[in-house]
């Protein structure tokens, strides 16, 4: 297999994510890795005792062992996942930083604009008072 040159960023478009050199590496998703090693474990274990080779009246130890196997492969695959990757944190907190930057900006311009519209609404009302109060005929009852 070809070394792994970079992660694979589903945030990038497809066209762009899909001239990126693949090298057959992707990231473990250890819940999956957990449960498929305790699956085969127990299937294991299964056979034992439906072929006769363990009694589990004698051998009752073996039931947890599939699921310590399962722990034991998932803090492995934690460790050297972890080992593996590049520290990322300083790319994300920066991209975390600059979306809160862009999404404070964006409010700040919505209330500026709501409050323009309240204003609008309001000198309208007033306007609208006025004219019903000294008979242009706006009002209501006309």
């Amino acid at each position: 297999m070809s070394e792994h040159t970079e992660p694979i960023d589903v945030e990038r478009p497809r066209a762009e994510r899909d001239a990126l050199p693949r090298s057959g590496w992707h990231t473990v998703n250890v819940g999956h890795l957990v449960m498929g090693v305790a699956f085969v474990g127990l299937s294991v274990l299964w056979l034992l005792v439906t072929t006769d080779r363990v009694e589990l009246a004698e051998s009752h130890w073996l039931l947890p062992l599939p699921w310590l196997v399962a722990g034991a492969a998932g803090l492995v695959a934690t460790m050297l996942r972890g080992r593996r990757r590049p520290d990322d944190t300083s790319d994300w907190r920066q991209q975390w930083k600059a979306d809160q930057q862009t999404m404070k900006a964006d409010l700040r311009r919505q209330k500026d604009a709501l409050r323009e519209d309240l204003r609008r609404h309001r000198e309208e009302m007033r306007r609208t008072v006025h004219d019903w109060r000294h008979g242009s005929g706006h009002g209501p009852g006309h």
